[in-house]
């Protein structure tokens, strides 16, 4: 799937879902279907992020299906 370059995510590299039943950091240049961006943003719990880095040290856990874990 590509960035989203209108709306929330303004053409962000990494969209951070701020569900706090679900918090975590998606990667759109991999996105999987099982990471559900559409409806991460639909329910407005989507924020841009330029820098894995900055959302890891936020506090938000890298998504599963769309970044290796380290």
């Amino acid at each position: 799937m590509p960035r989203r370059s209108t709306g929330q995510l303004h053409g962000s590299r990494f969209c951070i879902n701020t569900n706090p039943l679900q918090p975590e950091v998606n990667d759109l240049d991999n996105e999987d279907n099982k990471c559900c961006i559409d409806e991460i943003i639909s329910m407005n719990h989507a924020e841009p992020c330029e820098n894995l880095t900055i959302a890891v040290i936020a506090g938000y856990p890298r998504c599963r299906f769309c970044i290796n874990r380290i």
